[in-house]
């Protein structure tokens, strides 16, 4: 094209400020983590391009020098979003990087952010230890600055830690203190997940009633929770409690639902608890091979996680499967994986 011609000029002309302009915000967004920092947390799974691109690009920002303090929270909060996405070895890289710049965190509720952000990681992957660990830092900067959301989420990370272990009865205590500081201060949030936990641990314990554990999925239902969306969970909870009460159907239809909430949202933590409640429902069922098919799903998803505590119960719950379709050598098989774990 002649240098000298109307059109080169005018593609100059444009392409110039729009340069610019590309800079301008480049600089600016750079320059802003609190706006980064703010539209990275709204992010709940990396389930599409989208996401996935703004992840990729709050990463090529986070060495400008106003990122540094918020560079722990960052990374947790990504390392958080790839465990969920199945995908450890990446979440660990991720990992490692928010607690080697934990130090360079200043603000209270930053560090407190990273520091929940770390223990759930460890929670999800099954070392308890080390999420104990980290709620207990949570735990104490929480009290020190009396920062009642730290303390929420401390309770909580710790009440879920119980249930993990199995240890159902002992989650009660803190899950009830949490749930009183959050009606307390107004804090939906945490008052919506602190019930949800409440209603983990109730399905648990063989004194409670089903229909008072029902009735408290509807109470979840109504807090005014940005969180409370029918992302699965809550669906999957409910299906249990409808099995426990014989509602067989009904308990299906809620597995089902929280199934399609977490294939949309890949969720594979989520993924890996629904496949093994299916599995579980139709074994009670007599249909073993729906259940063994459900089974080795939710295997695989945890699997992804690396999680072996999970892996350990669903060995478990294959031995029982080909125990009821009669194949004795894979009982066994699946019943000696269990008692290694």
């Amino acid at each position: 094209m002649n240098l000298l011609s109307p059109g080169y000029q005018l593609n100059r002309l444009i392409f110039i400020p729009f340069f610019l302009a590309l800079f301008f915000v480049e600089k600016t967004y750079a320059q802003d983590p609190v706006e980064s920092y703010a539209e990275l947390k709204k992010l709940q799974h990396l389930n599409n391009d989208k996401n996935r691109r703004f992840v990729e690009g709050i990463l090529s920002k986070i060495n400008h020098q106003k990122f540094v303090k918020y560079q722990a929270p960052i990374y947790a909060y990504i390392a958080k979003l790839k465990v969920n996405d199945g995908n450890w070895l990446d979440g660990k890289r991720y990992l490692v990087r928010s607690i080697a710049t934990l130090s360079k965190v200043e603000n209270d509720h930053l560090l407190l952010d990273s520091l929940e952000y770390i223990s759930s990681i460890f929670f999800m992957h099954g070392d308890y230890s080390k999420a104990l660990l980290y709620v207990q830092k949570m735990a104490e900067h929480a009290y020190e600055t009396g920062n009642s959301r730290g303390q929420i989420a401390a309770l909580n990370r710790l009440a879920m830690t119980y249930i993990e272990l199995e240890l159902f009865q002992l989650a009660i205590k803190p899950l009830q203190l949490a749930q009183t500081l959050a009606q307390e201060s107004k804090n939906y949030d945490s008052e919506f997940l602190t019930t949800l936990y409440l209603i983990n641990a109730r399905i648990n314990l063989p004194d409670v009633d089903p229909q008072e554990t029902l009735a408290l999925t509807s109470v979840a239902e109504n807090i005014p929770s940005k969180l409370n969306i029918d992302d699965g969970y809550l669906s999957r909870l409910k299906g249990v409690v409808h099995q426990q009460l014989g509602n067989f159907e009904t308990a299906e239809s809620w597995f089902k639902s929280s199934e399609r909430q977490a294939e949309s949202a890949h969720d594979v933590r989520l993924l890996q608890m629904v496949s093994k409640n299916l599995s579980e429902l139709f074994l009670a069922n007599n249909s073993p091979l729906l259940a063994l098919d459900y089974a080795t799903t939710s295997l695989a998803f945890s699997e992804q996680m690396e999680h072996g505590n999970k892996r350990a119960a669903i060995h478990f719950l294959l031995s029982n499967i080909y125990q009821q379709m009669g194949d004795d050598k894979n009982s066994l098989k699946y019943l000696r994986s269990y008692t290694d774990y």
